[in-house]
């Protein structure tokens, strides 16, 4: 990921991610715990990478770059997630119906 993120000036970077791994729901999902550091923009500029752009609200650039590798260590989470959700929830679905329905 090292790669991925580039600095652009004092206040800005941004980090290039490949749409093949990651969802833009993951990329949202991890957005929000750096909110308060920095005003994020997800822009899809090629059918194959999405682009996130960190732009700081008062952090010098050495902390937004450490928000930056967090976050990319967060989509990897979320996206982790998504991904058990999506094979494994009707699992969950069936174990909570069964939980709460009356017994007889």
């Amino acid at each position: 990921m090292n790669d991925a993120i580039k600095i652009i000036d004092d206040n800005k970077l941004v980090i290039e991610i490949e749409s093949s791994i990651y969802s833009k729901e993951a990329l949202l999902s991890a957005a929000y715990n750096y909110a308060d550091k920095a005003d994020i923009l997800i822009n899809k500029p090629t059918e194959t990478k999405y682009e996130i752009l960190f732009i700081s609200k008062g952090v010098p650039i050495n902390d937004l770059s450490q928000c930056a590798y967090s976050y990319c260590s967060d989509i990897i989470d979320h996206q982790t997630r998504l991904d058990i959700e999506s094979k494994f929830g009707h699992i969950r679905d069936a174990i909570v119906k069964q939980a709460f329905s009356p017994i007889e």
